[in-house]
């Protein structure tokens, strides 16, 4: 019996040597060797037909002042051309002079990274015939870069969930100042074009809210109701009845409204054009545009930095009421700490949107070292007024800085300790698709990374099993 299990097994196993069309190529490819690297290849596609065209819509438009006090400002609209595994990246510039547009100048701004198979590779929808003609294994499903001759994938890293806000206890959060406490809410407020900023709502032993958020790496804090007041043109009695309802009986929270009402008046910001104007001159360094008036520089920065998920201000006005009454509530013990090592809180930082965020920053890096020569061509006194020749001469010394940051991350998987992308950690990003075996290959494509930043921030809890998190595994 034990020998005839053996001829079974032996004729199982060589079953497919001795079919006729052993070696043969298949006019398709396999569906689930596809399947295992879809995820990636999406992503990019996406970032091409979505995400970079809402994101060059997104881009600021830079503007500055020349020392003969010409306002310059540019805006870029950006396409890729199909080229093997690089494709050169040009890019049109247009700019103005006080105003009037300039004749749109197109820019190559050398070639950056193409993922294989992905809507502008050339091996996009070959047969398997094709492939193999081409060099290529017949079931190629690609989702990696090819970077002087090695193949790098884009780890799938761990992040906090966007536009969610989580109520964090945290004995760390009192060294942000005198009155601080341990508790907060923080919200990562996230933009269709994957561009993200986080908020943090701090509570105070005084019983006033505090909202903090960051640029160029140093963070700001601003109370909460400098920016409900700077949001609409409504009285304080509005305000007032839009945070209290719901909590009509609470005697202290009543107080603490009335108390950071009473800040604004101490400080004479009784209209929304005020507090803009307020806004505007403490935070017109952050900008470039010294001519604007502090009225327009406090409504940019409600629209770069506070809720920029959200379009209205009446929207992003109700969120700010919704997230302060979340965040006395917790003080109160009436809603319990978020778990943020929990998978609902989760979401990962895919190849497309990584790519999309590092080609933003760096195009308008490139927009801002544009203005340094073309200030340091002025200077040199060789020109006396902006021509197309002085902006050519200042592309051409900056053109390889969007392009070398791309390949710079494929290369190493970091991106510069000077980069301005939202990420939550910059080493790391990507490593080598090692081909040991096929499915250590396939591994690179389908594995969940933590990363460094939760590691860091020492959120780890301890190992349950949550109902969302049923038939998951924790990732390392």
């Amino acid at each position: 019996m034990s020998g005839s299990m053996s001829e079974d097994k032996r004729d199982l196993y060589f079953k497919a040597l001795n079919s006729p069309n052993y070696g043969s190529l298949h006019d398709k490819q396999h569906n689930l060797i596809q399947y295992l690297v879809r995820s990636h290849v999406d992503s990019f596609n996406f970032m091409l037909a979505n995400t970079l065209q809402r994101s060059l819509e997104s881009l600021p438009e830079h503007a500055f002042r020349t020392e003969y006090g010409q306002i310059i400002s540019f805006n870029i609209k950006c396409r890729q051309r199909r080229i093997s595994y690089t494709g050169p990246l040009i890019v049109t510039l247009g700019w103005s002079i006080d105003g009037v547009k300039q004749e749109a100048i197109p820019k190559h701004l050398g070639d950056v990274p193409v993922m294989v198979k992905s809507n502008i590779c050339n091996l996009k929808n070959l047969t398997p015939t094709e492939l193999v003609q081409k060099g290529e294994e017949a079931e190629e499903a690609g989702g990696y870069f090819i970077i002087n001759g090695i193949e790098k994938v884009v780890r799938l890293i761990v992040e906090v969930r966007k536009n969610h806000p989580l109520c964090i206890k945290q004995p760390s959060l009192k060294k942000g100042g005198e009155l601080f406490t341990e508790y907060a809410l923080k919200i990562r407020c996230q933009k269709p074009n994957g561009f993200s900023r986080e908020l943090t709502f701090h509570y105070l032993s005084n019983g006033c809210v505090q909202v903090s958020f960051q640029f160029s790496k140093v963070y700001y804090i601003v109370p909460v109701m400098y920016l409900l007041k700077g949001l609409l043109d409504v009285s304080d009695n509005y305000i007032y009845d839009e945070l209290l309802k719901g909590n009509e009986k609470n005697s202290f929270y009543k107080s603490c409204i009335i108390f950071m009402l009473r800040q604004l008046s101490n400080e004479d910001l009784l209209s929304q054009s005020s507090v803009l104007k307020y806004l505007g001159s403490k935070f017109r360094a952050m900008y470039n545009n010294p001519w604007l008036s502090d009225e327009i520089m406090g409504e940019r920065l409600l629209s770069d930095y506070i809720c920029i998920h959200l379009q209205s201000n009446v929207d992003k006005f109700n969120l700010l009421v919704y997230l302060v009454k979340k965040l006395y509530a917790f003080v109160r013990g009436e809603c319990a700490a978020d778990n943020r090592d929990s998978i609902i809180n989760h979401e990962v930082l895919d190849a497309g949107r990584l790519y999309s965020l590092v080609l933003f920053d760096n195009l308008y890096k490139w927009l801002r070292s544009i203005q340094y020569e073309i200030n340091k061509l002025l200077s040199s006194k060789s020109y006396t007024t902006i021509t197309p020749d002085i902006l050519n001469e200042a592309i051409r010394r900056r053109k390889t800085i969007v392009s070398y940051a791309l390949n710079y991350l494929m290369a190493t998987g970091n991106v510069s300790a000077q980069s301005s992308a939202p990420l939550w950690q910059k080493t790391g990003l990507c490593v080598i698709a090692e081909r040991l075996n096929y499915h250590r290959f396939l591994s690179h494509f389908r594995a969940i990374n933590r990363g460094s930043s939760l590691k860091k921030h020492s959120i780890v809890g301890v190992r349950k099993l949550y109902p969302e998190s049923w038939d998951c595994k924790y990732v390392v």
